[in-house]
Formats: C-alpha cells, structure tokens, sequence
C-alpha cells in the first residue's frame, strides 16, 4: 500500500507532536503508555516508512516501454502493430489478451506517434486501440484499392 503524500504529512506531524510531548513522561500529566518507545525511535520508525515507500515509487517499471519510445516514423510504428497489436477480430478473448499486453500510456503515445496529437483526455485503452487500428486498416484499405 502506498502512502499519499496527505498520509506522510500525517505522519510527519504525529512524530513531530510525540516529540513535543515526549518530555511530559515522566509527568503524571500524561499516560504512561503514550511513550512507549524514544522519540528517536519512533522518527527512525517514520522515516524509513516513508523511505521504503519512496523507494517502492521508483522501482516502479517506466508506464511505456522503450520499443515504443523509439518509434520515430509511421512504418516502425506499423511494425510495432503488427507486431504485437493484431489479433483475431473476431475472437472476444484474443482481443482482452491483447489489451491487456498493453498499457493506456503505451497506447496514448503510440497514437501521438502515428497522428501527431495527442488523444482526448479520457480515452479508454480499447478506444486508443480502435483509433490505431482505423489508422492503418484504413491505409492497407486505400492501397488495395489503387489501380
């Protein structure tokens, strides 16, 4: 489970007040179980649970591969769809198969590629999809028609 950033605020903030009160303790004023550990106990505790979580953060993989990064031109782009975006049509299964070998943002960027703008702000994975296939379906469509 990831933190927010309003959940590490939160936790900065308790620390911060257990400091504070921290010299109250030894007072009858407060619990006694209120200090169970060292102030620096517990600001070591906090920070390596808001390390861990930072470090989880960027050992995430990249949100699109490098392959499609690389893509520069409308025929690398035709490749990397056939390659790895044509399916059976007809075939319900092969079609989630294929979006689910495909992130949104790898869709998104590779329509940037191939269109030149970007997609509308809330596009679905299987319309990005639809919009790529037009694109060179329509392609191969006029090229038959060629005398």
């Amino acid at each position: 489970m990831e933190l927010s950033v309003k959940e590490k605020d939160i936790l900065k903030t308790l620390l911060k007040c257990y400091k504070d009160f921290e010299p109250l303790k030894d007072s009858s004023a407060l619990h006694k179980g209120y200090f169970k550990y060292s102030a620096e106990e517990a600001e070591a505790a906090v920070h390596k649970l808001i390390s861990l979580q930072e470090e989880g953060a960027a050992e995430k993989k990249p949100a699109v591969r490098d392959e499609i990064q690389k893509i520069d031109n409308i025929e690398m782009a035709k490749q990397f769809y056939m390659h790895h975006l044509v399916y059976n049509k007809e075939d319900t299964e092969a079609k989630k198969k294929c979006l689910k070998s495909i992130s949104l943002d790898e869709l998104k960027m590779l329509y940037k590629k191939i269109y030149n703008e970007e997609t509308r702000s809330k596009i679905t994975k299987e319309e990005a999809l639809m919009q790529i296939e037009k694109y060179f379906n329509g392609i191969e469509r006029a090229l038959s028609m060629k005398p």
